[in-house]
């Protein structure tokens, strides 16, 4: 394995998919509250945040943990994502040079105690009736 070699890979395909993604759902980067990403290098995290102009958006964990590998990003996302956060892009790369990105848009009702989405009764257990109506 060349070590350089994927780390600059990574900061050059991997920057142009969390861009791809950000676009095709309908934001900009800067609509982004943070910029998570697989966790296994310091180095090529700083280097994508750097290359995107989103350092301060783009945290490294792994110095607490090690590399988790693939539960990098489930990890930061439990642990580290605050519920004001609202817009998330991640993006996970690794294994045989693989790479995806997405966002995330939390959408539940924040008024709400019990965190209920719109048309849902928490606790309720639709009857048959309601279901065929």
């Amino acid at each position: 394995m060349n070590g350089k070699r994927i780390a600059r890979f990574c900061a050059s395909v991997v920057p142009e998919s969390i861009l791809e993604a950000v676009e095709l759902n309908g934001y900009a980067l800067g609509d982004m509250e943070l910029v998570l990403l697989h966790q296994a290098s310091r180095y090529i995290v700083e280097s994508i945040g750097t290359v995107l102009g989103v350092s301060e958006k783009t945290p490294f964990y792994a110095a607490e943990y090690g590399n988790t590998v693939s539960s990098s990003l489930p990890l930061a996302l439990a642990l580290h994502v605050p519920e004001s956060v609202e817009r998330v892009a991640l993006s996970g790369f690794g294994v045989g040079l693989s790479w995806a990105s997405t966002v995330l848009t939390r959408t539940i009702d924040r008024k709400s105690s019990m965190g209920q989405h719109a048309g849902s009764k928490a606790g309720h257990v639709p009857t048959d009736g309601e279901l065929s109506a």
